[in-house]
């Protein structure tokens, strides 16, 4: 377990502040609101969008079961990402950032 945090500067005074940690397994619905913002600003049909993000498992036992990180700022989480490993191999499964 690890937390990250990343600080953004702009002529030496701190902007934004983002800490990347491992998800909470009740934080599941906010992840799925964020995969809906996320892909929902490239245009494509709400509806359609609300039913493929359904289709995830983001309840707590299914979060558990994967790698999972969110990056949080301001206490809000603003995005979250969702690793598979395979022995030596890790690929990125997930990446969603809310817009």
């Amino acid at each position: 377990m690890f937390n990250l945090r990343l600080v953004t500067y702009d002529k030496g005074q701190v902007q934004r502040e983002c800490s990347i940690r491992p998800v909470d397994p009740n934080e599941g619905e906010r992840l799925r609101e964020i995969a809906i913002a996320a892909k929902s600003y490239w245009g494509y049909d709400l509806g359609r969008v609300v039913h493929w993000a359904a289709m995830g498992d983001c309840s707590p036992r299914g979060l558990c079961e994967k790698e999972v990180y969110v990056a949080e700022t301001l206490g809000q989480v603003i995005g979250w990402a969702s690793l598979m490993s395979r022995g030596d191999v890790c690929w990125l499964d997930d990446l969603w950032i809310r817009t």
